[in-house]
Parts: structure tokens; C-alpha cells; sequence
């Protein structure tokens, strides 16, 4: 094999459980996506699998730690350049749900913690 194998970007998604340490008990999940240079798939999984440990030692807190659930997603960046509008990640999802349903069904269920958009934080 050719050791002078040009490294390539993927994206990849992990999913990592937060439990309370008191208890055990789920408190909530994090999908997370990374940008990883790798030669190749398997590669990037490895990479990005040992990337997923240390990530849950680092994040440690005093009430909660993360657990890495063994889930992930990997995507190619067929462009191969990180720039701006370039696509770092897609998932087709097949459905016959409307789209208000799926957005709630997948998304936007109500129990997400991200920010909200609104004129007040958004640039003209």
C-alpha cells in the first residue's frame, strides 16, 4: 500500500449520553460533529471513535459525565475544501411523515438546548 495516501476530510456525528453521577439516570443526549483528516472511512471511525473517549474524560463535571453511546455517522466531504456554504454533513431520512411532523418527530421536539433565532441575534 502506497504510504504517501492523500488524507481526506470527513464529518463525523457521535451521539453521547449525560448522566447524573448521583444517579446514573439519563439526563440528556448531545449529537456532536467533528471535522476529521483521515486516509480513509475506517480511519476517520478510528479516529473519531478515540476522539469520542477522550472527549467524555475531558467534559467531566462535578454532577454530570458523558458516555460516548457507540453511535456514529460518517460523512465524506466530496469537495475536499473547508470553506464557506461547504457541505460538512447530510443524512437522508426516509419518511412519509408531513413536515411539521418530522420536524417535530426529529427535531424540534421541545427538548432541545440550542439557541434560538430571532432578529435580535441574527446579523443583516
Amino acid at each position: 500500500m502506497n504510504k504517501y495516501i492523500k488524507q481526506e476530510w470527513y464529518s463525523v456525528k457521535c451521539i453521547f449520553g449525560i448522566y447524573g453521577k448521583k444517579t446514573d439516570k439519563i439526563w440528556g443526549y448531545e449529537e456532536r460533529i467533528i471535522l476529521v483528516r483521515a486516509k480513509s472511512f475506517k480511519e476517520a471511525v478510528e479516529l473519531a471513535e478515540k476522539e469520542a473517549r477522550k472527549y467524555c474524560e475531558d467534559y467531566e463535571s462535578n454532577d454530570k459525565y458523558f458516555e460516548y453511546e457507540n453511535f456514529i455517522s460518517v460523512f465524506h466531504l466530496f469537495d475536499g475544501k473547508i470553506c464557506n456554504f461547504a457541505e460538512i454533513y447530510s443524512l437522508i431520512r426516509s419518511s412519509d411523515l408531513e413536515r411539521d411532523e418530522f420536524l417535530d418527530k426529529y427535531y424540534d421536539d421541545g427538548s432541545e438546548h440550542s439557541g434560538e433565532i430571532s432578529p435580535e441575534n441574527t446579523s443583516k
